[in-house]
């Protein structure tokens, strides 16, 4: 974890070579204009202008919000990396998710839409057996689905074949037994033709859904067909309500076909959803889009190139995560929706933070404006000092324990 990034440290810099040389100078120029008093009167304002100038207000409020900042996060399961989260957070006008696996579980939900009937009545013992073999023999997303619904069935004991692209299939008793896609798996049954010919023709949307169709045939009639929904985290629309809630955009970028992420956004508030987007795409789109002005949410190394380019990145960390080195801030588990009240804990300590170091710099030209005016000795100087950086301090730690933004029933 790095709390003092890049800009911090060129902020830290730029404030060291502004700070130090005028105060050296203001003290120099008011000792040589209270030197026509006396030499004496000339170096108690010398001493008292160097010892009552604090930049430890500054240097030690700001990363201090931070670092509590950091520990009480963690406990919303989101890990800090980088500091620039705080400084960036009000500059956020969208956030862009990847899809599957951020937005996605990578599982899916499986229905029978032809057959449902049949699975429970019309289809054998055996032929189920048959079903739930092939299936087990396969690491498709879709062959798990379908294993889940026949988890009371036993296996049978035979090695199925796969064609890779387009299913699995295994000759018994003289029958063949193929799953996978529309042409593959076999003809149309004579219930379906009854539902789905109209004047010898299929019509074009029915060839759209079957294609999109996984079915189980056997000797190349079509006994089951199943249709697959994939599983979101959670209740997304929240997700994305909670985030427009505090004024920003929500898209959604996914490599995946058209139908597919046509399906996963049709219910859910997108302001646009782009489909077929390779790692290159990904990143193009958020160049022409604000990147600055962008946090980047996915987990992949099909994020990549788009993490390169967004002011900000999220990640989940779930298995072995690919993009945990790029990331600003990691989120455990599969839960995103403590993701929210994080942003909006940041934009509020980034106030905390400002407000710190007016105040530092408010002290500052006060207390030195005291010193050149001969008003406070060297020991008064010296006692003001360190209280300035205690007050300032504290002050910081009570306004950061009394941030508590709450989205989706998560506060910090």
């Amino acid at each position: 974890t790095d709390l003092m990034d890049e800009e911090p440290r060129v902020w830290a810099r730029k404030l060291i070579v502004a700070y130090v040389p005028s105060v050296l100078s203001l003290a120099i120029i008011g000792a040589l204009f209270w030197s026509r008093e006396s030499w004496q009167v000339a170096s108690n304002i010398l001493s008292a202008t160097l010892v009552v100038a604090c930049p430890c207000a500054l240097a030690l409020t700001a990363p201090l919000i931070r670092h509590l900042g950091a520990l009480r996060m963690r406990k919303l399961g989101i890990f800090l990396r980088k500091s620039k989260m705080i400084y960036l957070s009000h500059q956020l006008t969208q956030v862009v998710f990847d899809k599957t696996g951020t937005l996605s579980l990578g599982k899916l939900k499986v229905q029978v839409v032809q057959g449902e009937s049949a699975l429970k009545e019309q289809v054998s013992s055996f032929d189920q057996q048959v079903l739930k073999t092939l299936v087990s023999s396969s690491l498709h997303p879709k062959s798990t689905a379908i294993l889940d619904r026949l988890a009371d069935l036993s296996l049978m004991n035979f090695c199925p074949q796969e064609i890779v692209g387009e299913g699995m299939q295994i000759v018994l008793d003289g029958h063949q037994y193929r799953l996978g896609k529309f042409g593959f798996s076999g003809e149309m049954n004579d219930q379906i033709q009854a539902d789905q010919i109209q004047a010898d023709q299929i019509q074009a949307d029915q060839i759209q859904a079957l294609m999109h169709q996984t079915h189980f045939s056997k000797d190349g009639q079509i006994l089951l067909s199943f249709e697959f929904e994939e599983l979101a985290r959670g209740d997304l629309n929240a997700l994305i309500g909670a985030f427009k809630a505090q004024g920003l955009k929500v898209f959604l970028l996914s490599g995946d076909h058209q139908e597919k992420v046509t399906q996963f956004a049709k219910n859910l508030d997108f302001d646009d959803f782009i489909y077929e987007a390779s790692p290159e795409q990904k990143a193009e789109w958020i160049k022409t889009h604000d990147p600055q002005k962008t946090l980047m949410v996915g987990d992949g190394m099909n994020d990549s190139f788009a993490f390169d380019v967004a002011a900000l990145t999220a990640s989940p960390i779930i298995d072995r995560p690919a993009l945990l080195s790029k990331s600003d801030l990691c989120i455990a588990g599969h839960d995103l929706h403590a993701l929210p009240t994080a942003l909006a804990w940041a934009k509020q300590s980034d106030w905390v933070q400002r407000n710190a170091q007016l105040g530092a710099l408010a002290y500052n030209i006060f207390a030195i404006t005291l010193a050149l005016s001969g008003l406070i000795s060297p020991l008064v100087a010296a006692v003001l000092m360190p209280i300035s950086s205690i007050v300032l301090s504290f002050w910081g730690i009570q306004q950061q324990k009394q941030l508590n933004p709450k989205f989706l029933g998560r506060s910090i």
